[in-house]
């Protein structure tokens, strides 16, 4: 018998590289988006108050003895329908085109992730920026993607188009998850 102690192994590093894409860019800024504000109070409040502008003009559409001209319903119902847009399209387009324009060098290589037993890192051709596993709050699997978030409005995105193997990565997040240096992180299912 010996006495030496016999260490855990540690898991091999996961390295993935896909191609970035604007399209694909602008339905990662809506995810996060979507996370960000899942229960939000504040959200709340906003598409109450939002609703009740939406009804005062739907109201003053309608011709009343009042006197009230029909055109006035349409400035609140122009100004909720703008909020919607820019908030549903606009800021993920806008985010799309930042990121283009303040990557260009990068955009037209492989954009690669690697999951190791110190964290997550994403690279470029002219940047490499890393988070250890201690820094990421929440690991979230959706449709299109896996999502690395450092904050509840920031995360790194692993598009599942790189990912050769799906149930490999699962395995080795529910294991990275369940080590006792990384206990702030959970691992949450997939939402439809």
């Amino acid at each position: 018998m010996s006495d030496r102690i016999l260490e855990p192994t540690s898991a091999a590093p996961l390295e993935f590289r896909f191609r970035w894409d604007k399209a694909e860019h602008r339905r990662f800024y809506r995810t996060v988006q979507r996370e960000a504000r899942r229960g939000s109070k504040v959200r709340w409040l906003l598409n109450v108050w939002f609703g009740f502008i939406a009804l005062v003009g739907l109201r003053a559409l309608w011709p009343d003895s009042d006197g009230v001209e029909v055109g006035a319903g349409l400035v609140p119902l122009a100004i909720v329908g703008g909020w919607i847009g820019l908030d549903r399209w606009g800021l993920s387009h806008l985010g799309a085109q930042s990121y283009e324009r303040e990557h260009r060098q990068c955009i037209p290589n492989d954009q690669v992730r690697v999951l190791d037993d110190d964290g997550i890192s994403a690279q470029c051709t002219t940047s490499s920026a890393s988070v250890r596993w201690a820094g990421i709050s929440k690991v979230r699997e959706t449709d299109e993607f896996f999502l690395f978030f450092t904050t509840p409005g920031c995360a790194i995105q692993l598009p599942k188009r790189a990912v050769g193997d799906l149930e490999q990565l699962r395995t080795w997040l529910v294991g990275k998850s369940q080590d006792g240096e990384l206990a702030n992180m959970r691992m949450e299912p997939t939402r439809r």
